[in-house]
């Protein structure tokens, strides 16, 4: 069967590519994978994608793709690292053990900043330039749905998938 959560997020004249929406289950738990291809990159004097969402357990490799120097780092509660000044064209992988929002940073250009999403969900999406989203092929059950971006309040919902109905949910930031 096929399920879809999916709709429209307007969010006025900031970005939309950087909200996600997310769907945690709530009457099932779900099976957690690392995300593939989790890459923060430096590029510019700044940070891209600026919110990453990755599964629990995944491992973000940090790229830096400028021609600076650069020492990426977080504070934040239980998930504290600093990988150190690293150059040019160098990769380096660090391993997210801790669910919620990580707030990254470069010591070395103050204005770089970044958010790594960590999710104890596989239901994510991140919404396209044009606002729209979609979520194919969820499993039937009931859901929170948060849709999250840095510039506005998270919206909360809940949700319920059955059978093969298709779900449209619109959110609307001013």
């Amino acid at each position: 069967m096929k399920h879809y959560e999916g709709g429209h997020a307007e969010m006025g004249a900031n970005d939309p590519s950087q909200g996600i929406v997310i769907l945690q289950p709530t009457s099932f738990t779900p099976s957690l994978k690392p995300t593939q291809n989790a890459v923060l990159t430096q590029k510019g004097m700044n940070f891209f994608p600026r919110v990453l969402p990755v599964t629990k357990g995944s491992t973000v490799y940090i790229l830096n793709e400028d021609k600076e120097y650069h020492n990426v780092f977080s504070r934040t509660p239980g998930a504290t690292f600093n990988i150190g000044r690293r150059p040019p064209g160098h990769l380096y992988p660090q391993k997210i053990k801790k669910s919620g929002l990580i707030r990254v940073f470069c010591d070395i250009h103050e204005q770089m900043n970044a958010i790594i999403l960590s999710l104890e969900t596989p239901y994510f999406v991140r919404v396209g330039k044009d606002n729209s989203y979609t979520l194919p092929n969820l499993p039937d059950g009931k859901y929170k749905m948060v849709v999250y971006h840095p510039e506005y309040p998270a919206h909360e919902e809940d949700v319920e998938i059955s059978g093969s109905q298709i779900v449209t949910k619109d959110i609307h930031w001013k």
